[in-house]
């Protein structure tokens, strides 16, 4: 038997750890899982939450074991005993749409797709805007192929009117990232993109978020120019934003981007970060004494990493190699291998020097 329970010195010890009842209880189910006892475990826990409900700690502590129940049975080839403990947990509380959500997690996660949709479909009859259900439906019917549904179901979360801002921008990245393998080939993302911000054309983060699209998707830098400046227009102490509206314009626009730049010194506090912008944005106007002098001033004053601060005394090389001052040249090249011995890059561009 579970003999450690039963001593009073173990007992004492977890009162002085958890002097709430349930936080002791909650102790015990968790000693009771590492220990395989996956079904005493549930027993305590069912009891907390009569009392007084889980927590979120609790909570996935319980579809832990019973994970660990149906994954038994699943393996064992027991589908009868798999299904009767899922629909024993239903039975507890019809009502209860976690239950519900349990249940299709556990069928998601042995693949039983099918079922799993039909529980999540019961979880949201019992709450139509179930993020977690909606989600996790969402990417099943991605598996399977099935995009006009996968769609469907993404719109039916981050254009609800209902949904808070924070929430509509946490879903939207995580609807974003499952096309970047795929760059958006299709374009779903930037057309979810567009009516977001023409339900929310005020608010700076799907701005923010439009133009990294458009940067990082479709290489649209005009385009992800122009949604960062609105962004700038609603949150002008932005830092981040001027840092990163001065690094895109210096792409296509460098003169722009230097006046970004001088703009942008009342606002930008962190003068290491501004300095650097400043450097990329001189390097593309083939001012590369200018780009040298603004360089010096980040190696001067930053706290970055080795491998970052080889990689800028690299460039600095490379200007003077530009600018035919080969002595400097050399010196930093072999400064960048001496702080960086294993950047290849650095390695590389030192060798074809």
């Amino acid at each position: 038997g579970n003999w450690w329970w039963g001593c009073s010195e173990y007992k004492e010890g977890c009162k002085a750890i958890y002097p709430d009842k349930s936080e002791l209880r909650s102790a015990k189910a968790t000693i009771l899982f590492n220990n395989s006892d996956y079904t005493h475990a549930i027993e305590i826990l069912d009891s907390i939450e009569a009392i007084s409900g889980l927590s979120e700690q609790d909570n996935s502590l319980k579809m832990k074991c019973y994970l660990n129940i149906c994954q038994d049975f699943f393996e064992a080839k027991d589908t009868l005993a798999f299904y009767n403990t899922l629909n024993s947990v239903i039975k507890k509380n019809p009502s209860n749409k976690e239950n519900y959500y349990m249940a299709g997690v556990i069928c998601n996660f042995v693949a039983q797709n099918d079922s799993a949709l039909a529980y999540f479909d019961r979880a949201l009859a019992l709450d139509s805007l179930n993020a977690t259900s909606l989600i996790l439906k969402a990417q099943i019917m991605n598996e399977m192929g099935n995009v006009e549904e996968y769609e469907d179901i993404w719109k039916k979360l981050i254009l609800n009117r209902d949904v808070s801002i924070e929430d509509k921008e946490t879903y939207l990245r995580y609807y974003l990232n499952s096309y970047v393998e795929s760059k958006d080939s299709a374009g779903y993302g930037e057309k979810m993109l567009e009516a977001v911000v023409k339900q929310h054309p005020y608010e700076a983060g799907f701005r923010k978020l439009y133009s990294d699209y458009l940067d990082y998707f479709k290489y649209d830098t005009r385009n992800a120019i122009e949604q960062l400046q609105y962004a700038i227009d609603i949150e002008p102490n932005d830092q981040d934003s001027w840092l990163k509206l001065i690094r895109l314009q210096s792409t296509i626009q460098p003169e722009e981007a230097l006046q970004t730049a001088k703009r942008a010194e009342s606002i930008i506090t962190d003068s290491t970060r501004l300095n650097y912008a400043k450097a990329l944005v001189y390097y593309s106007m083939e001012d590369y004494q200018q780009c040298i002098d603004y360089y010096l001033k980040v190696l001067d004053n930053n706290n970055m990493d080795d491998n970052a601060n080889a990689l800028m005394y690299s460039t600095v090389a490379n200007c003077y190699g530009i600018i035919g001052d080969t002595i400097e040249c050399l010196k930093y090249y072999k400064w960048s291998v001496d702080m960086a011995p294993d950047n290849a890059m650095c390695l590389n561009n030192y060798a074809y020097y």
